[in-house]
């Protein structure tokens, strides 16, 4: 089960990190070409967890060649384990899947890691702007998920954004003015 493996190539990473290094990564790169789907989404969705600490070339080349995988949730998972590792440096590559997640019904999940990814892009992740503004406005979107779009509208500070943003701060303020008046402070 890819569960198993994964946890016990965390376990011996977090044992001997450096000596079973080759071994472990090996493995599970082999799993990213895993015949089934949800064994490359999971592995996909968490090896970015050891690019981020160890930035090998070996586990970002993986994931770029996940973003042509077959299934959408494999392509989404790389996308966020790319903008994990380093959305500056993949941000050519991301930017088009993110805003891909963002406008599609990808899951809450993926949604919000792609807000999220796109708030640490700041300015850089414009193009995504109407995907997050249509998002932030969708009711189904759920409230974390809005919120992460809101920070990265922010973050992205054009007039543009920061406009789609203003009504939702504002209903923010009264709401907090509200609970403040109900609580008598």
């Amino acid at each position: 089960d890819v569960r198993v493996r994964w946890e016990a190539a965390d376990a011996v990473m977090q044992i001997d990190g450096i000596n079973s290094e080759k071994l472990v990564f090996s493995r599970l790169l082999k799993d990213l070409e895993d015949p089934k789907a949800e064994t490359r989404e999971f592995l996909a969705s968490r090896i970015s967890y050891f690019g981020r600490t160890r930035r090998t070339d070996a586990i970002t080349t993986a994931l770029i060649n996940r973003l042509h995988d077959e299934n959408l949730k494999v392509r989404y998972a790389a996308t966020v384990g790319l903008g994990e590792i380093d959305p500056v440096r993949f941000k050519a590559l991301i930017i088009p899947r993110l805003i891909e997640i963002l406008d599609l019904n990808a899951g809450k999940y993926y949604q919000y890691d792609a807000a999220e990814i796109c708030a640490e892009l700041g300015p850089a992740a414009k193009e995504a702007a109407p995907a997050l503004i249509k998002l932030i406005n969708t009711q189904q979107t759920d409230p974390y998920t809005k919120n992460r779009c809101k920070d990265a509208l922010k973050k992205i500070g054009t007039p543009e954004t920061l406009a789609a943003i203003q009504p939702i701060e504002e209903a923010e303020k009264k709401r907090l003015l509200n609970i403040t008046m109900l609580n008598g402070v």
